[in-house]
């Protein structure tokens, strides 16, 4: 039914092209009311269309603000509809600028001051990055103040040529030496960073086995007068073991006997 009456549409269209100026006027004013209405007749069915081979009505109009979940993470995003398909919505996400066709369980109304999480989280991190940034640019500038050219060495386009000549040569090793002083204070942050690094890293204190023996040097000279220097445990004698010895308790007589 719903093909026949797309199809009756388009043919009263073909006949108000081809056929309208030997028609009646009856048959003209029903063919111009089908014309001039036939977009909303075309948008009407499809809509009907959808909706029958789906079985449900779409609850949102092409170019409603709502929220769809994204399929990558599962989050729920502010998006435009796009289009209406028989299986939900094609919608823009206006924040990502992506589109992706959602099911109807996954499209919702529009929320004022509904937070996402994971798209807080991302903008915390961004703004702490460019805090950093700003940071680090604000120490590299209090560190090197980049000295201005001095007034005596600008030329003046009435000095001689000599006085010129002799300008320009110190005004090139001023900037030399400018940037020799740059280099030299970028190469002093990066090495107190790396001697702050080397000393926090000695303070950390380590826990475990023999953690807290003092080390001694294998060179030291040993206790005998007859032990070798270099030699580990030289002129001690071998380790004296205390024998065991096995206690033999009898039985109602309460005596103990060794072996």
């Amino acid at each position: 039914m719903k093909h026949l009456v797309r199809v009756l549409v388009e043919l009263l269209v073909l006949v108000q092209v081809c056929i309208l100026p030997s028609e009646t006027p009856s048959v003209k004013c029903l063919l111009w009311i089908f014309f001039q209405h036939r977009k909303e007749y075309a948008s009407q069915l499809n809509v009907e269309d959808g909706a029958f081979a789906s079985g449900y009505a779409h609850k949102f109009a092409v170019g409603t603000k709502v929220q769809a979940v994204w399929s990558d993470d599962g989050e729920w995003y502010n998006a435009t509809v796009e289009a209406l398909t028989p299986n939900g919505y094609y919608v823009y996400y206006d924040e990502w600028g992506n589109r992706e066709e959602v099911d109807p369980d996954n499209v919702r109304p529009f929320q004022e001051g509904v937070v996402n999480p994971l798209l807080e989280a991302e903008k915390e991190a961004e703004a702490t990055r460019q805090a950093l940034k700003r940071k680090i640019a604000e120490a590299a500038v209090v560190d090197f103040q980049s000295k201005s050219l001095p007034e005596k060495l600008r030329i003046d386009p009435n000095d001689p040529e000599d006085v010129k000549a002799a300008k320009r040569k110190k005004i090139h090793a001023f900037k030399s030496k400018l940037r020799k002083e740059q280099l030299e204070v970028t190469q002093n942050k990066r090495q107190n960073a790396w001697q702050q690094f080397q000393t926090t890293k000695g303070k950390t204190k380590k826990v475990g086995f023999f953690s807290g023996r003092k080390k001694e040097s294998i060179f030291k000279s040993p206790d005998d007068p007859q032990g070798k220097v270099g030699v580990t445990g030289s002129g001690k004698g071998l380790t004296d073991f205390q024998r065991r010895e096995k206690h033999l308790h009898l039985k109602g007589a309460g005596i103990e006997t060794e072996d």
